[in-house]
């Protein structure tokens, strides 16, 4: 199978997976997913996204492309999660010092012949680095907790990352 393009997309608890070509199809839409990222910074990064994005692209192999020809591209891995002081100060100490490995694991429940059981997918991205974090607020007008409206507060981190490797349990 040739890879041409990947792209996973998760919002909320829904899964998305989409890829060209030959091959597994798309990820089954379950509720009730947990996320997880870590990272080996000192102290380690631990953040529970909201969602995430990353796409894998393969340049085409045509003749006299040169030597560019079937490389492999990691565009950025997209994290978005709510921005807590203490998930801020995680971040701000990290920053974009030295490469890190990082880990991205969701947990989906499924029910198996009438037995609860899960799904583990774990993506271990390396060469790590923390390129762009935007805050983003609102006052809350969309956003409604009982009868009062709660002002939220979510930021968005991008990392660029140089390898990447992918397992279900």
């Amino acid at each position: 199978m040739k890879l041409s393009s990947v792209v996973i997309l998760f919002a909320g608890c829904i899964a998305l997976a989409t890829t060209a070509g030959a091959g597994p199809g798309p990820v089954p839409q379950r509720l009730g997913a947990a996320l997880s990222f870590t990272c080996n910074s000192n102290p380690a990064l631990n953040l529970t996204p909201l969602s995430y994005r990353f796409e894998i692209k393969e340049a085409p192999n045509m003749a006299n492309a040169g030597a560019g020809a079937g490389k492999v591209v990691y565009n950025p891995l997209t994290l978005q999660f709510q921005a807590t002081k203490e998930v801020m100060d995680q971040l701000a100490r990290i920053g974009s010092a030295r490469p890190l490995a990082c880990k991205l694991t969701q947990t989906v429940p499924e029910s198996a012949q009438g037995r609860n059981t899960r799904a583990v997918y774990t993506w271990d991205f390396t060469l790590v680095t923390l390129s762009t974090l935007t805050v983003s607020g609102s006052d809350g007008s969309n956003t409604t907790a009982g009868s009062a409206n709660v002002p939220s507060v979510t930021a968005q981190a991008v990392f660029e990352y140089g390898g990447l490797s992918y397992m279900l349990n």
